[in-house]
Formats: C-alpha cells, structure tokens, sequence
C-alpha cells in the first residue's frame, strides 16, 4: 500500500501550475510582488482601525484618566505599529536594490 502512494507521488510534477500552485512563484521576485504590496495594505488597514479606535476612546473617555490613557496608549501602540510597516517595506526595498530585483510596488 505504502509502495503504491510513494510510486504515485514520485510521478507528480511539481512544476505543473494546475497541480501545484506554488510552482507559480518561479523566483523570489514574484513571490515578493505578491506578497509585499498585500502585507502592506493589510497593515495599513490595521493602523488605521486602531487609529480610530484610539481617537472612539478619547472621544468616550470623559472625564476618566484611565480611559484617557488607554486611549493615548492605543494610538502609540498604533503608530509604532506603522513605523515597523514602513520600516519594513524600506527594508524589503533595499534588498531588492541590493540584489537587483525588480518588486513592482
């Protein structure tokens, strides 16, 4: 039983795109056009929520400095948040300079 799957495995070829997906990524560079630009939106997206989260506490806080201080720690934790984005993308974008890959970002 175990002879048969191993036998059939072995004639899978990985470099077909309907069978494996993956194969799509040939190289680095593909794969980082694809997944820098989502992560950075995605990122971008979680900043801005926790941004107006942060500013829906100040709004509600009253006269609480509990709340308010919450609040201010949301919007810090939020804008170091987006630092670690750009600082990453920049990072990516060095690298791909270094090694001379074209990202179309």
């Amino acid at each position: 039983m175990y002879k048969l799957a191993f036998q059939s495995l072995l004639q899978i070829d990985i470099r077909d795109k309907d069978i494996f997906p993956a194969s799509r990524f040939g190289d680095i560079n593909t794969l980082l056009s694809i997944v820098v630009p989502t992560l950075t939106i995605i990122g971008v997206v979680i900043f801005g929520a926790m941004f107006m989260w942060a500013g829906y506490q100040i709004l509600t806080a009253g006269d609480e400095p509990d709340k308010l201080q919450q609040a201010r720690q949301t919007a810090v934790y939020a804008a170091v948040g987006m630092l670690i984005i750009v600082a990453a993308f920049l990072i990516v974008r060095l690298l791909a300079f270094i090694f001379k890959l074209e990202i179309p970002i």
